[in-house]
């Protein structure tokens, strides 16, 4: 398996992340599409992920999961998805318990954060992986190999 297809499997399996928009970071789920280096999240209208992404801003999605092995920081571009077939595909009993409607509920707003760049560490082994070579680091000269780092680049 690729690197890229590592990070998007792994990135499927992680369900949250945080996104930076002005100066703070607000928490989302995220809806992964590699076939076109996007996430996708629905939110309502007025909120800070919404306005940035009518104002087509720059964004950071930060992600950290142990369970996944999975950190990343990405960069990408926002922008309102107004196709109604991706808001089909990603709507869910999770996102509709954010809206009193349903999903013609018209303060839903589709922001897409199309990807541009990630720096992305995958964490291996599991747990007694993990102690065992921290216990090595400390008896040895050699650092741990707690697994990899890579930064991707999306077209």
């Amino acid at each position: 398996m690729s690197t890229e297809d590592n990070f998007w499997q792994s990135l499927k399996e992680v369900r949250t992340g945080l996104i930076q928009v002005s100066d703070s970071y607000v928490p989302m789920t995220h809806f992964c599409d590699s076939s076109n280096h996007s996430v996708y999240f629905v939110t309502a209208s007025g909120t800070a992920t919404a306005d940035a992404a009518t104002q087509g801003s720059s964004a950071r999605y930060l992600i950290c999961s142990d369970k996944q092995g999975l950190y990343a920081d990405i960069s990408g571009q926002l922008s309102v998805e107004p196709s109604r077939d991706k808001l089909e595909e990603v709507w869910n009993i999770f996102a509709a318990a954010w809206f009193d409607g349903d999903i013609d509920d018209p303060e839903i707003c589709l922001a897409r954060f199309k990807l541009t760049q990630a720096s992305v560490w995958f964490a291996t082994g599991n747990p007694f992986s993990f102690f065992y070579q921290i216990a090595k680091g400390n008896l040895t000269e050699k650092q741990p190999d707690l697994g990899s780092h890579e930064l991707l680049t999306f077209q």
